[in-house]
């Protein structure tokens, strides 16, 4: 089984899901002091001015309300930058044309960083065009509305008052365009740690696959060469005898070609695990260890209930389960093996029990090594569960599985 990692976007919240329209990214917190401050900076330099140019003031309380509604969504500015930038712009020049005296400093430049910060160079461009437009309006509306100014009196203060603002959406511009730079190059850093993470882990995986090739195949090769050797004398042995190598050397191959396959995936080959080699059949295996035992071992198999047809996986997960465990019980210098399956339950409870032992078994389970650990695997995949129960003389395997 192979483990990848993947990132998330840099914006979503602590959960790790990715948050829904209406839930703002970013640290709430953080934007609330943020998004707060730049209001209180508003209201201050705007002075809830509510004096329009019809005659008609609007109460300052309807101002601060309008502002607040506004500023509530810079909170999703990274989300949806342009909209919320459409929105700030709109009331700018809106309040610009009908409240000259009301100053939309603040909402707009906030509107204009999250594009500059979250959106593409040109598009940042546009922004920082439109927010210069607003604020140009917005100047001359202020400097010249309602006021003893003149074109002869000169353009230095709207100029002047200009000249500031436009240094002010210059310089959250750049540093908007800056922090976007650092984050670029901060994504290329995780990707170049992710790339050299996978290199150095594929390098893990050929290791792995070198030495089980080296240990494990080099092993059983040489046990199938034994086997082969053997079955030269094949005249002279007696009939369970020749039964029983037959059955070894087949479990030998398979075993090699099952290696095979696990070399495959740890040296990442891409070819797909062909289904062709033959799998142990449930019920053929059953009869055959019944008549011939396996390595010295006899075998005794008990149905209860009526046998039921399984699933394609579930009988060659049993097969291989039971073979498993008797195999075992011939590796441990067991005498007989008790396999019992009952097929009236649902699951189906197979119960492989290693009895009359030679020696004691202190705690089996627990030094059973791979094999154990290997059927644990297969039927806890299929849905199943495995109850291990041992004491001084007895081994007893007992596994649950789904019929299919």
């Amino acid at each position: 089984m192979t483990v990848q990692g993947e990132r998330r976007a840099r914006g979503a919240h602590a959960g790790g899901r990715p948050p829904g329209w209406w839930r703002p990214r970013g640290r709430l917190w953080s934007d609330v002091a943020i998004i707060g401050t730049a209001l209180i900076i508003e209201y201050t330099l705007s002075g809830v001015n509510g004096k329009t140019r019809f005659g008609f003031t609007i109460p300052s309380w309807v101002m601060a309300l309008i502002a607040l509604l506004v500023f509530s969504t810079l909170f999703w500015r990274r989300r949806f930058p342009w909209p919320v930038y459409a929105i700030t712009m709109i009331h700018g020049m809106t309040v610009a044309f009908v409240a000259p005296y009301y100053q939309p400093f603040t909402g707009v430049l906030l509107g204009m960083y999250g594009v500059a910060r979250y959106a593409p160079r040109k598009q940042a461009l546009a922004a920082l065009f439109g927010t210069i437009i607003v604020w140009a309006i917005t100047t001359y509306n202020t400097t010249t509305f309602d006021s003893d100014w003149t074109v002869e009196d000169g353009w230095g203060t709207p100029v002047g008052a200009f000249a500031v603002f436009f240094g002010m959406a210059a310089a959250v511009y750049t540093y908007a365009r800056g922090r976007r730079r650092i984050d670029e190059m901060e994504t290329l850093r995780v990707r170049a740690r992710d790339s050299d993470i996978a290199l150095r882990l594929q390098e893990d995986r050929v290791a792995t696959a070198r030495d089980l090739h080296d240990r494990v195949s080099n092993s059983i090769a040489a046990t199938m060469m034994g086997l082969d050797s053997l079955s030269t004398f094949a005249a002279s042995l007696p009939p369970q005898g020749v039964k029983s190598l037959e059955v070894t050397r087949n479990a030998a191959g398979q075993a090699m070609n099952q290696i095979r396959d696990v070399l495959g995936v740890l040296r990442n080959d891409e070819r797909e695990i062909e289904d062709d080699e033959p799998q142990p059949d449930l019920e053929e295996m059953l009869v055959e260890l019944q008549r011939n035992g396996i390595g010295g071992v006899e075998v005794q198999v008990t149905h209860r209930g009526e046998i039921v047809e399984l699933g394609d996986e579930v009988s060659e997960c049993a097969a291989m389960c039971i073979r498993e465990a008797v195999t075992n019980a011939a590796k441990y210098g067991e005498e007989r093996a008790e396999i019992g399956i009952d097929w009236r339950e649902e699951p189906i409870i197979i119960t492989v029990r290693n009895a009359k032992s030679y020696r004691e078994l202190s705690e089996p389970a627990l030094r059973g090594g791979t094999g154990l650990s290997g059927i644990i695997d297969r039927v806890t995949v299929l849905g199943g569960s495995v109850m291990l129960e041992a004491d001084r003389h007895t081994f007893t395997l007992r596994i649950r599985l789904p019929r299919f």
